[in-house]
């Protein structure tokens, strides 16, 4: 337990300094989150096609008030050009928005060809991989969603705890 003398100055510095911890966990958790929604779009069927790998390299994260991320290389799936800034007006604090950028991402997602038409598997490109599919990215969150809340929850702790241990 920790005790406090009279210093009105010294409990409000503690106050400030749980704040700040708090922050930092939510902020670690919310990107180690979007990076396992990418990792799992990526890796985990329905995976997007692959023509050129475009549209599997454009993927960013956006965590609050920080600024996005885009492909790094840690995923090895391409890289992208003639991307999209991803949407990011009204963005809170504790908030993460993941995405892909080309601009055809969403026809690919969605499985329609720009006048409307369905997007049979096999039909965009010859060198689309076994296993791609559409709603790469949508069908995650029905069938992760469960996990991802327990990692969320899990790395928010591990973070949590160094945080304080650092003060």
């Amino acid at each position: 337990m920790i005790k406090f003398s009279s210093n009105r100055d010294e409990v409000l510095g503690f106050v400030n300094d749980t704040i700040d911890a708090n922050d930092k966990a939510m902020i670690k958790m919310l990107n180690s989150l979007g990076l396992e929604i990418i990792k799992d779009a990526l890796t985990k069927a329905p995976t997007p096609r692959i023509d050129t790998g475009q549209a599997r390299g454009s993927w960013s994260i956006k965590v609050g008030f920080l600024s996005v991320q885009y492909n790094d290389g840690r995923f090895g799936k391409g890289k992208a050009s003639g991307m999209l800034s991803p949407e990011i007006s009204g963005m809170r604090k504790y908030e993460v928005r993941v995405g892909f950028n080309v601009p055809y991402a969403y026809n690919i997602h969605e499985g329609v060809f720009e006048n409307g038409d369905e997007m049979p598997l096999g039909k965009k490109s010859e060198a689309a991989t076994p296993k791609a599919g559409n709603f790469f990215l949508s069908q995650k969150f029905e069938t992760r969603k469960k996990v991802w809340l327990d990692r969320s929850q899990e790395w928010y702790s591990d973070f949590i705890v160094k945080e304080f241990k650092s003060l």
